[in-house]
């Protein structure tokens, strides 16, 4: 009967230590893929900087520069247009906003606007700023920008309504291909 009794606890002990190790296993392959999935760039990132020749990636609320012009997107969502009596967003479309600040951190003075912010999706489709107010606040300014100036404000994009790999480009020199992309 002792051996009986040794035997069903030994068999239980391997059980549990095997139950143990599967799911420590689980867990681990559950944080590699989370670890996997947070670092894995962007399709829209990697398809705006294979399209433009001069690219600097970056991530939301951290600032990303080129050539003197510092940008840093704060927020990105779904909005409204702020006048739904004159602006309609079509069924199969989304209007998304981004909260932007651009800053001179250059030597010499440049025109800043909110054209030259642009999105593009997964597939290398681009999405020019809505000109009109959105719900979120004021919309960013056209403005020059002195050595050290900034300018922050809000931009509207109508895109595809199952667009979700999206990124924010915004062309610090598009005639030599140099821009900032930012993934949403």
């Amino acid at each position: 009967m002792n051996t009986q009794i040794s035997t069903l606890l030994l068999g239980l002990l391997i059980s549990f230590s095997i139950i143990i190790s599967c799911s420590d296993g689980k867990e681990n392959a559950d944080e590699s893929k989370e670890e996997t999935e947070a670092s894995k760039p962007s399709m829209a990132v990697k398809n705006t900087e294979s399209y433009y020749n001069n690219v600097v990636k970056g991530n939301m609320n951290e600032p990303v520069e080129m050539d003197g012009k510092q940008v840093t997107v704060t927020e990105f969502g779904e909005a409204k247009p702020k006048n739904t009596d004159l602006f309609k967003v079509a069924p199969d479309k989304k209007l998304v906003y981004i909260k932007a600040s651009v800053k001179n951190t250059g030597t010499d003075p440049w025109q800043s606007s909110m054209v030259q912010f642009f999105l593009r999706d997964a597939s290398g489709k681009e999405y020019a700023p809505s000109l009109y107010a959105i719900d979120k606040g004021e919309n960013f300014p056209n403005s020059e920008l002195g050595v050290g100036g900034s300018a922050t404000g809000y931009i509207g994009f109508e895109v595809d309504a199952l667009d979700n790999d999206l990124a924010v480009a915004y062309a610090v020199d598009l005639m030599e291909g140099k821009v900032i992309a930012i993934g949403l």
